[in-house]
């Protein structure tokens, strides 16, 4: 029988954690999510370049929102699949 699921490629699900806290690919990231967290209406701090508790506990609302809590990171890590979906659904910089 066919799966009427389209296939990807496996490339792009090899993503892996990011460290928010570590070096500028961190801090890119951390300011890409607390703009799509303002975009989403979850954070209403500014955008500060730093992953603090404020934006991990947003974060952390929105993944549950999302169904993605079983990838949910209590750490200052963002998993690769949480952060594709985010900016798939929200918008983001897909270069950082």
């Amino acid at each position: 029988m066919k799966s009427l699921v389209p296939r990807r490629p496996l490339a792009t699900f090899s993503i892996v954690a990011c460290d928010l806290t570590n070096g500028d690919l961190g801090v890119a990231v951390a300011r890409e999510l607390q703009a799509i967290l303002q975009r989403t209406g979850h954070y209403s701090g500014s955008v500060t370049d730093v992953y603090d508790e404020a934006t991990r506990a947003a974060l952390e609302v929105l993944c549950g929102i999302e169904n993605l809590e079983e990838r949910w990171r209590n750490d200052d890590q963002i998993d690769g699949v949480v952060l594709r979906f985010l900016r798939e659904k929200f918008g983001g910089d897909n270069n950082v």
